[in-house]
């Protein structure tokens, strides 16, 4: 065989093989969206009550200007403090982030230690 009729087979191998692939792509394309139209009636739709978004906003405003300048002060004095000298800092929001299981608060330390 010749070099020319080897490149030929290589190719059609190459072509063959391709076209499988893809023939197996879009029959796993064509299951999928059977699925999604067999399970429709399974469904449940439950109405989600309409928010406010501005609302939320106004409200979050709120809250966050009801904090204490002081309280403000502290908490960036005790972040310069803990961090780097020459650290710029500025305080744009600050909210509670409520009762939190010991695993969250472990992860949030963690994260926040890892930054500094």
């Amino acid at each position: 065989m010749s070099f020319i009729q080897l490149l030929g087979e290589n190719a059609l191998i190459t072509v063959l093989g391709m076209g499988i692939v893809f023939a197996v792509l879009i029959i796993l394309c064509l299951v999928i969206l059977l699925f999604k139209y067999a399970f429709v009636g399974n469904e449940r739709h439950v109405e989600k009550p309409k928010v406010n978004d501005r609302q939320d906003e106004k409200d979050a405003k709120e809250q966050g200007n009801d904090m204490d300048e002081e309280l403000i002060a502290v908490i960036s004095a005790a972040i310069a403090s803990y961090g780097k000298s020459d650290f710029k800092l500025k305080i744009r929001s600050l909210r509670k982030t409520g009762q939190a299981p010991t695993w969250a608060k472990a992860g949030r330390n963690d994260i926040i230690n890892s930054r500094i």
